[in-house]
């Protein structure tokens, strides 16, 4: 049996913040804080790749941004579900499929809108998923792999034909901008 990805979509907001939005002591705050590494690299032995890795590092302590120069911004208003089923249409749209032929939803979204419903159920209903399983995948940055992987099971299995994948990073909206 194949299985196999027909159709991509996406979404973006159309607000993009640059790094000028951001305070004028931001700067001070963030090296007051400490150290800013967001992942524990182990150190490599080759000493190539221990030089590139420090290098990078230095790079990445000197840029307050850590090389993000824009992001984009969702309003305030927009909903995990609805910027899940804003790429989900598109999904669907690009891969010529109908929202009545999904079998399957599985989504995951990093700022939930509640803490108990997935937004698989919303962006079900919303792309006429009507008969469709939906489920929530968390498995934090490795969320849309498990996704995967469910799919392909759930596929071979021969308990879906058509499976709709979701995820959604409103992750702006969790911090202020001195933070």
């Amino acid at each position: 049996m194949t299985v196999s990805i027909i159709g991509i979509g996406g979404w973006l907001p159309d607000e993009i913040r640059t790094n000028d939005a951001w305070p004028s002591n931001f700067g001070e705050r963030a090296h007051a804080a400490g150290d800013r590494t967001f992942n524990d690299i182990p150190e490599s032995e080759d000493p190539v790749a221990a030089a590139i890795l420090a290098r990078d590092l230095a790079t990445e302590s000197a840029d307050l941004f850590l090389g993000a120069k824009q992001r984009r911004v969702a309003p305030e208003t927009t909903t995990a579900a609805e910027a899940e089923t804003h790429a989900a249409c598109a999904a669907l749209t690009d891969a010529g499929v109908n929202g009545g032929d999904v079998d399957l939803v599985l989504s995951n979204s990093i700022v939930p809108d509640r803490m108990s419903l997935p937004s698989a159920v919303s962006v079900a209903r919303a792309v006429g998923a009507h008969r469709a399983i939906a489920l929530g995948i968390e498995a934090m940055c490795a969320s849309a792999l498990a996704q995967i992987d469910v799919a392909r099971a759930y596929i071979e299995a021969g308990l879906a034909n058509v499976v709709l994948l979701t995820q959604s990073h409103l992750m702006l909206r969790t911090f202020p901008l001195a933070h």
